[in-house]
């Protein structure tokens, strides 16, 4: 299997001569999507985002985009490399540049509307001139550099034929004539893809301390002890979590763990509210009040609703 744990990936983080020179602050950093998990790093002196495959389907996604993205398209919209069996003898990892500008969540608050949609409409002819769909087209994938050019990041989800994003890019277009500046705005743009800047989710500010992970409210209060080494952010209610001893678990606004976080991997997913749960290598499946509905079992299966 060409797939490891969020474990995995995080202990492998500290063997820094295996495989890159990584950011002081990139294992606090780490996260995950629903197919990979994701830290920053520096590989010969350049800002990148490495993705490691953490689902059975996520390499299968990731070798669909590279084949698309190689050439011409790649030129237009950006690219991503995999170097094969990088992290262990059977895992490979995605290494994917990080453009110079700020996260498009940010960018709403430091640039002007007009520079924004100047923005859009020339990100979409792109697309539309390299005849692809993004797939995954939120403001945290998108990074805009100081002149308001658009750069997708987590690529793998793309797919050929341009129009797939469209929904997602009318609703981007709504909130950013609700959001951002009407006239030119004096902020400088902050720098490249910064880690630092962590939005307000659900009520809860995910934040990392010496002591931990931990979040804080819209007021400023700590209202979950900062006792992770890494948490996601808040998803219709639920954040995954993972304790010092390397275990997951899955806690809600209130820090209530509604899977105990003494699990090998929990997979939450926000669209049916279900989470895959792997003990001693087997898994089950539990529903969102954290009640086990399956047996454990091998899940050779593809889980996920995706077309390759």
């Amino acid at each position: 299997m060409d797939y490891c744990s969020i474990q995995d990936f995080h202990n492998a983080l500290h063997d820094t001569a295996r495989f890159a020179t990584v950011r002081p602050h990139c294992i606090e950093a780490l996260c995950r999507t629903t197919h990979f998990a994701e830290c920053r790093a520096v590989v010969a002196n350049r800002d990148v985002l490495l993705h490691a495959p953490i689902t059975n389907l996520a390499m299968a996604l990731a070798e669909r985009a590279y084949a698309i993205l190689h050439g011409e398209r790649g030129e237009l919209i950006g690219n991503f490399t995999i170097l094969h069996h990088e992290l262990n003898s059977h895992t490979s990892i995605i290494l994917e540049d990080i453009p110079q500008g700020e996260i498009l969540e940010s960018a709403m608050l430091t640039m002007s509307q007009e520079k924004l949609l100047s923005g859009l409409r020339e990100f979409e002819e792109r697309m539309r001139r390299a005849d692809i769909s993004h797939n995954n087209l939120r403001k945290q994938n998108i990074i805009v550099d100081r002149n308001g050019y658009w750069h997708p990041i987590r690529l793998y989800y793309t797919t050929i034929g341009y129009g797939g994003d469209s929904k997602q890019v009318e609703a981007l277009c709504t909130e950013i004539k609700s959001v951002a500046q009407a006239d030119n705005c004096l902020n400088e743009p902050l720098s490249a893809y910064r880690t630092e800047y962590i939005p307000l989710r659900e009520g809860r500010r995910r934040m990392v301390t010496a002591e931990g992970v931990g979040f804080r409210d819209e007021n400023g209060n700590m209202v979950i002890a900062p006792r992770y080494v890494w948490a996601s952010d808040f998803d219709e209610g639920r954040a995954m979590v993972m304790t010092d001893e390397k275990m997951m678990g899955l806690i809600d606004t209130s820090g209530r763990e509604v899977i105990k976080a003494e699990y090998e991997i929990v997979e939450y997913s926000a669209k049916d509210g279900n989470s895959w749960v792997r003990q001693n290598g087997l898994w089950a499946l539990f529903d969102y009040s954290g009640l086990q509905i399956t047996e454990w079992d091998d899940r050779e299966m593809v889980d996920y609703d995706i077309e390759l």
